[in-house]
């Protein structure tokens, strides 16, 4: 991804990636840092009360950044006058908001309802197998939008000397791969997700 990103990145792309990614990284940054923790703590660590809570308070604030990640974003692609000099600004905006903040928001959504219910069912029916497949599917998902965008903007290792032309052609190489990714996995996704919402049964006095 470094080398991609360092030798192949169009001259006229690397102001508006710097300062969208200010942003966006960061919020990206804080949403592989949860997953991760979802993915890898023991199941008695998520199923502590005071563990989740916090857990779920970093969530919150991952959706939060999201928001702002978002709103970022759409004000560039709604703002565009059509001027030529910010069509790499709009491209970006548009690329990062389909492979990165609109999955990460939900995402986030996805996590705090889970905690929200298996504090509420008291952890009873917790699949912690289920839970794990389903983050470290997360975790891929989420870690991957950065070396698409690279290696759509290559202009040195694969599509040299031009790179590719196209807007339409660049936001097919983003898009193809992780909505085949995803589609392969969504089944798994979903029988994961849907674990976690077994009615418990009623609680021993």
């Amino acid at each position: 991804f470094l080398l991609i990103y360092k030798r192949s990145i169009q001259t006229d792309l690397t102001k508006p990636v710097r300062s969208l990614f200010t942003v966006t990284l960061q919020t990206q940054g804080w949403n592989l840092i949860s997953i991760s923790i979802n993915a890898f703590s023991m199941k008695s660590w998520i199923c502590n009360n005071k563990f989740s809570i916090c857990l779920t308070m970093l969530h919150i604030y991952d959706f939060y950044l999201g928001l702002k990640s978002l709103g970022l974003l759409l004000s560039i692609i709604f703002q565009w006058t059509g001027d030529p000099a910010d069509n790499a600004y709009v491209e970006t905006s548009w690329n990062l908001l389909f492979i990165m903040s609109l999955p990460q928001l939900l995402n986030e959504l996805t996590y705090i309802w889970i905690h929200f219910w298996n504090r509420r069912q008291n952890y009873i029916n917790f699949n912690w197998i289920a839970h794990h497949n389903m983050s470290v599917f997360f975790l891929s998902f989420m870690s991957i939008p950065g070396i698409f965008f690279s290696f759509a903007h290559d202009k040195y290792w694969v599509f040299y000397p031009d790179g590719i032309r196209s807007a339409y052609v660049r936001a097919a190489v983003m898009m193809i791969p992780m909505a085949t990714l995803l589609a392969i996995n969504l089944p798994m996704v979903i029988r994961s997700a849907n674990s976690h919402f077994v009615k418990c049964p009623e609680k021993l006095s």
